[in-house]
Protein backbone atom coordinates (compact mmCIF):
# COMPACT_ATOMS: atom_id res chain seq x y z
CA UNK A 1 0.00 0.00 0.00
CA UNK A 2 0.72 3.69 -0.17
CA UNK A 3 3.22 4.68 2.26
CA UNK A 4 3.84 1.20 3.69
CA UNK A 5 7.05 -0.17 4.86
CA UNK A 6 7.34 -3.51 4.61
CA UNK A 7 10.68 -6.30 5.11
CA UNK A 8 11.74 -9.04 3.73
CA UNK A 9 14.03 -11.58 5.26
CA UNK A 10 15.10 -15.53 5.33
CA UNK A 11 18.08 -17.09 5.10
CA UNK A 12 20.83 -16.73 2.60
CA UNK A 13 19.08 -18.65 -0.82
CA UNK A 14 15.25 -18.13 0.54
CA UNK A 15 14.81 -16.24 -3.56
CA UNK A 16 14.34 -12.49 -1.36
CA UNK A 17 16.84 -10.66 -4.12
CA UNK A 18 15.04 -12.67 -6.84
CA UNK A 19 11.69 -11.71 -5.89
CA UNK A 20 13.14 -8.01 -5.85
CA UNK A 21 14.58 -8.09 -9.14
CA UNK A 22 10.93 -9.57 -10.49
CA UNK A 23 9.34 -6.70 -8.49
CA UNK A 24 10.89 -4.26 -10.35
CA UNK A 25 11.07 -5.76 -14.05
CA UNK A 26 14.21 -7.00 -14.01
CA UNK A 27 13.73 -10.71 -14.28
CA UNK A 28 10.83 -12.58 -15.46
CA UNK A 29 8.50 -14.33 -13.73
CA UNK A 30 8.53 -18.34 -14.45
CA UNK A 31 4.57 -17.68 -14.28
CA UNK A 32 2.06 -15.52 -13.10
CA UNK A 33 2.33 -11.43 -13.68
CA UNK A 34 4.01 -8.46 -11.42
CA UNK A 35 1.53 -5.74 -11.39
CA UNK A 36 0.86 -2.72 -9.11
CA UNK A 37 -2.58 -0.96 -8.90
CA UNK A 38 -3.66 -3.75 -11.44
CA UNK A 39 -1.09 -2.81 -14.05
CA UNK A 40 1.94 -4.73 -15.06
CA UNK A 41 5.21 -3.29 -13.54
CA UNK A 42 6.68 -1.52 -16.81
CA UNK A 43 11.08 -1.00 -16.21
CA UNK A 44 12.59 2.46 -16.74
CA UNK A 45 8.59 4.54 -16.44
CA UNK A 46 9.72 5.23 -13.22
CA UNK A 47 7.04 4.01 -11.08
CA UNK A 48 9.57 1.11 -9.44
CA UNK A 49 12.92 1.78 -8.46
CA UNK A 50 15.70 -0.92 -6.99
CA UNK A 51 19.03 -0.60 -4.86
CA UNK A 52 20.80 -3.54 -5.09
CA UNK A 53 23.78 -4.92 -3.43
CA UNK A 54 26.28 -3.61 -6.06
CA UNK A 55 26.78 0.41 -6.40
CA UNK A 56 27.50 1.58 -9.23
CA UNK A 57 29.77 5.50 -9.85
CA UNK A 58 29.76 6.88 -13.13
CA UNK A 59 32.68 8.69 -14.22
CA UNK A 60 30.84 11.78 -14.58
CA UNK A 61 29.85 15.18 -12.17
CA UNK A 62 27.76 14.76 -8.32
CA UNK A 63 24.99 16.50 -10.71
CA UNK A 64 24.77 13.79 -12.94
CA UNK A 65 25.12 10.48 -11.12
CA UNK A 66 22.26 11.89 -9.00
CA UNK A 67 20.15 12.83 -11.50
CA UNK A 68 20.64 10.07 -13.99
CA UNK A 69 18.76 10.43 -16.89
CA UNK A 70 17.57 13.82 -17.11
CA UNK A 71 19.40 16.23 -19.03
CA UNK A 72 21.22 18.92 -18.09
CA UNK A 73 19.09 22.05 -18.01
CA UNK A 74 16.08 19.78 -16.09
CA UNK A 75 18.25 18.89 -13.65
CA UNK A 76 16.55 20.31 -9.89
CA UNK A 77 19.71 20.92 -8.00
CA UNK A 78 17.85 21.68 -5.18
CA UNK A 79 16.22 18.55 -5.29
CA UNK A 80 19.97 16.67 -5.88
CA UNK A 81 20.50 18.29 -2.82
CA UNK A 82 18.15 17.37 -0.66
CA UNK A 83 18.19 13.83 -1.78
CA UNK A 84 21.97 13.42 -0.56
CA UNK A 85 20.92 14.91 2.75
CA UNK A 86 17.82 13.17 3.40
CA UNK A 87 20.35 9.61 3.16
CA UNK A 88 23.40 11.44 5.24
CA UNK A 89 25.75 12.33 2.46
CA UNK A 90 27.40 14.84 4.51
CA UNK A 91 30.75 14.39 2.15
CA UNK A 92 28.88 15.88 -0.89
CA UNK A 93 29.03 19.58 0.48
CA UNK A 94 32.53 19.18 1.44
CA UNK A 95 33.45 18.50 -2.45
CA UNK A 96 35.25 21.21 -4.38
CA UNK A 97 32.93 22.08 -7.36
CA UNK A 98 30.37 21.43 -5.93
CA UNK A 99 27.92 19.15 -7.82
CA UNK A 100 29.90 19.87 -10.82
CA UNK A 101 32.56 17.67 -9.14
CA UNK A 102 34.04 14.78 -10.90
CA UNK A 103 33.51 11.35 -9.50
CA UNK A 104 35.25 8.05 -9.81
CA UNK A 105 37.75 7.95 -12.94
CA UNK A 106 40.62 9.19 -11.33
CA UNK A 107 38.90 11.45 -9.63
CA UNK A 108 36.79 11.56 -6.15
CA UNK A 109 36.88 8.31 -5.71
CA UNK A 110 34.43 6.92 -3.07
CA UNK A 111 34.34 4.62 -0.37
CA UNK A 112 31.53 1.62 -0.30
CA UNK A 113 29.28 3.30 1.83
CA UNK A 114 29.27 6.94 -0.09
CA UNK A 115 28.93 4.73 -2.82
CA UNK A 116 26.16 3.11 -1.34
CA UNK A 117 24.31 6.74 -0.14
CA UNK A 118 25.08 8.10 -3.82
CA UNK A 119 22.49 5.28 -4.53
CA UNK A 120 20.17 5.71 -2.23
CA UNK A 121 20.00 9.25 -3.79
CA UNK A 122 19.62 8.47 -6.80
CA UNK A 123 16.51 6.57 -6.39
CA UNK A 124 15.22 9.89 -4.23
CA UNK A 125 15.96 11.98 -6.80
CA UNK A 126 13.98 10.02 -9.37
CA UNK A 127 10.58 9.79 -6.63
CA UNK A 128 9.45 6.24 -7.58
CA UNK A 129 6.09 4.63 -6.07
CA UNK A 130 7.79 1.66 -4.80
CA UNK A 131 11.13 1.42 -4.04
CA UNK A 132 12.86 -1.81 -3.24
CA UNK A 133 15.80 -1.69 -1.16
CA UNK A 134 18.59 -4.67 -1.19
CA UNK A 135 20.43 -4.97 1.77
CA UNK A 136 21.14 -1.14 1.57
CA UNK A 137 21.88 -0.85 5.18
CA UNK A 138 24.91 -3.42 5.12
CA UNK A 139 28.11 -1.25 5.06
CA UNK A 140 26.41 1.20 7.24
CA UNK A 141 26.96 1.63 10.97
CA UNK A 142 23.63 1.36 13.18
CA UNK A 143 23.35 4.95 13.93
CA UNK A 144 24.34 5.87 9.63
CA UNK A 145 21.46 2.92 9.03
CA UNK A 146 18.93 4.32 11.06
CA UNK A 147 19.02 7.96 9.70
CA UNK A 148 18.98 6.52 6.31
CA UNK A 149 15.43 4.78 6.94
CA UNK A 150 14.51 8.18 8.21
CA UNK A 151 15.43 10.09 5.50
CA UNK A 152 13.78 7.86 2.78
CA UNK A 153 10.61 7.94 4.68
CA UNK A 154 10.97 11.49 5.04
CA UNK A 155 11.98 11.78 0.87
CA UNK A 156 9.20 9.32 -0.31
CA UNK A 157 6.52 9.56 2.15
CA UNK A 158 3.99 8.44 -0.33
CA UNK A 159 6.30 5.56 -2.12
CA UNK A 160 5.92 1.91 -0.54
CA UNK A 161 9.57 1.02 0.27
CA UNK A 162 10.20 -3.38 0.15
CA UNK A 163 13.27 -3.69 2.23
CA UNK A 164 15.08 -7.07 1.79
CA UNK A 165 17.40 -7.52 5.20
CA UNK A 166 19.18 -9.48 6.89
CA UNK A 167 19.32 -7.61 10.35
CA UNK A 168 16.05 -7.59 11.72
CA UNK A 169 16.70 -4.49 13.21
CA UNK A 170 15.01 -3.10 9.92
CA UNK A 171 12.03 -5.49 10.74
CA UNK A 172 11.19 -4.08 13.79
CA UNK A 173 10.48 -0.78 12.27
CA UNK A 174 8.54 -2.17 9.33
CA UNK A 175 4.54 -2.29 8.81
CA UNK A 176 4.65 -5.67 7.51
CA UNK A 177 7.11 -8.58 7.70
CA UNK A 178 7.39 -11.17 5.26
CA UNK A 179 9.37 -14.69 5.90
CA UNK A 180 10.80 -16.63 2.99
CA UNK A 181 12.53 -20.02 3.35
CA UNK A 182 12.90 -22.06 -0.30
CA UNK A 183 11.23 -19.44 -2.69
CA UNK A 184 8.28 -19.37 -0.93
CA UNK A 185 6.85 -17.02 1.74
CA UNK A 186 6.13 -18.65 4.53
CA UNK A 187 4.66 -15.99 7.09
CA UNK A 188 3.65 -12.46 7.44
CA UNK A 189 2.88 -10.31 9.38
CA UNK A 190 4.25 -7.71 11.78
CA UNK A 191 7.18 -7.99 14.31
CA UNK A 192 5.40 -8.43 17.30
CA UNK A 193 2.44 -11.02 15.91
CA UNK A 194 5.36 -13.21 14.64
CA UNK A 195 7.87 -13.30 17.55
CA UNK A 196 4.73 -14.62 19.27
CA UNK A 197 3.65 -16.98 16.89
CA UNK A 198 7.12 -19.08 17.57
CA UNK A 199 7.15 -20.03 13.73
CA UNK A 200 10.34 -19.49 11.54
CA UNK A 201 10.75 -15.98 12.44
CA UNK A 202 10.87 -15.71 15.90
CA UNK A 203 13.32 -19.01 15.62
Amino acid sequence: RSGERICIVGPSGAGKSTLGMMIVGALEPSAGTIALDGRPVVPGDGTVAMVAQEDYVFADSLRVNVALGDADADVDDERVWSSLDAVGATWARSLDGGLDAALSDGERELSPSEARQLALARVLYAGPRLLVLDEVTAALSAGAARALQLGVAASLPAAAVLQIAHDLTAARDADRVVVMEDGRIVEVGTHADLVGRDGRYAH
